[in-house]
């Protein structure tokens, strides 16, 4: 019943008359399709092809990085490069063929979990793709930019210097000598959050201190 619901939100989204319907389309569609998984299995498999072939080319064209809004999207894959804390960050780079080229983009997932995460008010409501369940633990995978978790996560591997393995090869934290003379004798840095203005990037600032792109 869930899929099915979803499905039908999801296919529903061309019709939204408005920008909050067309959220709300996404929002109840993504929610109600669900992925039942950690975020590894949820990009892979059955799951994984529902989040190219129905999620993702209805959420990409809303997000303000995305160069091809006015381009119909022919397909979407996402390749999983490497997991961060525990696995509750899964980096991944998704390619997208529009008009006869394909545009690669970075796209960070988290896994945020508790059944308010799926509440309508959520503060990470916007950015969530699909519902995750764990045993009796629900959640929701979303674009991980937008969980403070994930930029404190980079950070601290850049500051570490942090090497992780990936299958095509590995992915290298380096931070350089101003990024350290910065940090020098800070101990604690302000809770990360995205700069709300239009910008072909997401950024996110560090209070007055560090602004991380993605």
């Amino acid at each position: 019943m869930g899929l099915a619901i979803g499905a039908l939100c999801i296919g529903s989204i061309g019709l939204a008359q408005n920008f909050w319907q067309l959220i709300a389309l996404q929002i109840v569609g993504v929610i109600g399709a669900g992925m039942y998984h950690p975020i590894s299995t949820a990009l892979a498999g059955r799951e994984g092809r529902f989040l190219e072939k129905d999620v993702l080319p209805k959420f990409l064209p809303l997000q303000r990085w995305f160069a091809a809004k006015d381009s119909a999207i022919k397909a979407v894959t996402v390749t999983q490069l490497a997991e961060l804390d525990g696995g509750r960050h899964t980096l991944a780079s998704v390619n997208v063929e529009i008009d006869g080229e394909t545009q690669r983009y970075f796209l960070p997932f988290s896994a945020v979990w508790g059944e308010e995460t799926l509440s309508f008010g959520a503060p990470t409501l916007a950015y969530t793709l699909a519902k995750l369940r764990r045993g009796a633990k629900v959640g929701a995978l979303i674009d991980g930019a937008f969980d403070a978790t994930l930029p404190e996560a980079l950070l601290a591997a850049i500051r570490r210097g942090d090497t992780v393995e990936a299958d095509e090869g590995s992915i290298v934290f380096r931070g350089n000598d101003l990024l350290a003379e910065t940090l020098d004798g800070v101990e604690a840095l302000e809770t990360p959050h995205p700069i709300g203005v239009e910008q072909s990037n997401v950024s996110i600032m560090f209070g007055d201190t560090l602004i991380l792109k993605f």
